[in-house]
């Protein structure tokens, strides 16, 4: 009896373990894995295209029959060995000094563009995701604490790559399900 009770406890013990054994993936195949996912492909090249040095129009359209233009200079660099883009803009809004920073990068595991934005008229973290919508156009949403109305406020931002020296970027204010062009920025690489 005994020795039934020790096979017992015995099978008890390395059943689960076997069990454990069997579900354990490959860890090369897991490696291999995670190394294909975490290098820089097309979408990011795309992104590195956007580098380099940039003179803006910035127009909003608060009151769309009076929009008002500023402009601007924005630094552009790829980070992280070319997984990030990283944005640092200065200029003028609303007579104001104006100054932000954001990163971009291209998520390989959710095949999707993720985004982040500071900037010196804010105190919250504006986050976003999108696709590429068309080719050479990069569609986003994020959302937003207003510091007007305090509340929350989605956005749709849309950049357009028209060649390698010019994009604008469009912001979209959704009022409900309605689409309000609240700002365009339009890019000229410095020097062309």
């Amino acid at each position: 009896m005994k020795r039934w009770i020790c096979l017992v406890a015995l099978a008890a013990i390395a059943l689960p373990m076997c069990v454990q054994a069997a579900d354990k993936p490959d860890q090369q195949a897991m490696m291999k894995a995670f190394m294909e996912k975490i290098q820089p492909g097309p979408a990011h090249q795309k992104l590195a295209g956007l580098a380099g040095t940039w003179n803006f129009t910035m127009t909003s359209y608060e009151d769309p029959a009076n929009p008002m233009s500023s402009t601007g200079t924005a630094t552009s660099a790829m980070v992280m060995d070319g997984r990030y883009l990283q944005d640092t803009a200065t200029g003028n809004m609303m007579g104001m000094p104006f100054n932000g920073t954001g990163y971009t990068g291209y998520n390989n595991v959710t095949k999707q563009y993720e985004a982040t934005w500071i900037d010196n008229m804010s105190t919250g973290i504006m986050m976003g995701t999108g696709t590429e919508t068309d080719p050479n156009t990069i569609t986003m949403n994020f959302s937003y604490a207003d510091p007007m109305t305090g509340k929350m406020t989605k956005v749709k931002t849309v950049t357009k790559i028209t060649d390698a020296n010019n994009h604008t970027f469009t912001w979209y204010t959704l009022d409900g399900k309605k689409e309000v062009k609240s700002m365009e920025i339009a890019y000229v690489r410095s020097g062309s």
